[in-house]
């Protein structure tokens, strides 16, 4: 399932084919379903991915520009950023670290 969840959240996030750059529907359906997923199996791996989505989807907004076209970190404004979403990320991050072994997914 988490590598599932990966495949819709990366799709959205850095859209393969078509006019967009990213499809915030699916970023948003990965993080719903992932929330989902950790309330029902709050796994380190599964609590470390959903973090990542978070603290990715938190750039969505400043990720290109008016044209559409992908900006890189630098030359993207912070100020777009969603700092609710930075540290939703941040407590899960919290949340997941030291687990026994570590997955593919957490952090």
């Amino acid at each position: 399932m988490l590598e599932v969840l990966y495949a819709i959240f990366n799709d959205g996030y850095a859209e393969c084919a078509g006019d967009a750059l990213v499809r915030a529907e699916l970023c948003e359906e990965a993080l719903r379903l992932g929330a989902l997923l950790v309330q029902a199996l709050p796994s380190a791996e599964a609590v470390g991915l959903v973090a990542l989505f978070e603290l990715e989807a938190s750039q969505l907004a400043a990720r290109s520009d008016a044209a559409g076209r992908a900006l890189s970190l630098e030359q993207q404004d912070r100020a777009r950023w969603d700092r609710e979403r930075i540290a939703a990320g941040l407590a899960r991050l919290v949340t997941a670290r030291g687990a026994p072994r570590p997955g593919a997914f957490e952090l």
